[in-house]
């Protein structure tokens, strides 16, 4: 294998459940995979995320299936179909619900600490 790419098995990736946010995800590339320039994760999410506001300097979801609301405080509601692309720049405050399938990058990578939850934020 050239150390210019990297094949990865998306059935081997591990899932981890994020009950609080009725969501698994699998990491794709992490922070450590990039040397910090962007991570992409795999997500189904069938509910509601809570609140948050991003720290990451771009956040990019698409969506693969299913139909997802974004709600963007101070800005818009978007309703998102298959093969729709949301952009997020650093700072929004924004909740997702839905039922489906997204993968989502962050730029530069997503660490730990980069989501702040809105918890008392009445959306």
């Amino acid at each position: 294998m050239s150390s210019f790419s990297r094949k990865i098995d998306f059935s081997e990736l591990p899932e981890i459940a994020e009950p609080a946010n009725d969501l698994v995800l699998k990491k794709i590339l992490t922070n450590l995979d990039s040397s910090g320039a962007l991570s992409i994760s795999w997500v189904a999410i069938n509910g509601s995320h809570e609140a948050l506001i991003s720290h990451s300097q771009l956040r990019i979801y698409l969506v693969m299936s299913g139909n997802l609301s974004v709600t963007v405080i101070g800005s818009n509601v978007h309703s998102l179909g298959k093969n729709d692309v949301l952009t997020l720049s650093r700072g929004s405050h924004y909740s997702l619900t839905g039922v489906g399938e997204y993968i989502v990058v962050n730029v530069p990578a997503f660490e730990e600490g980069d989501d702040e939850y809105l918890d008392d934020y009445l959306m």
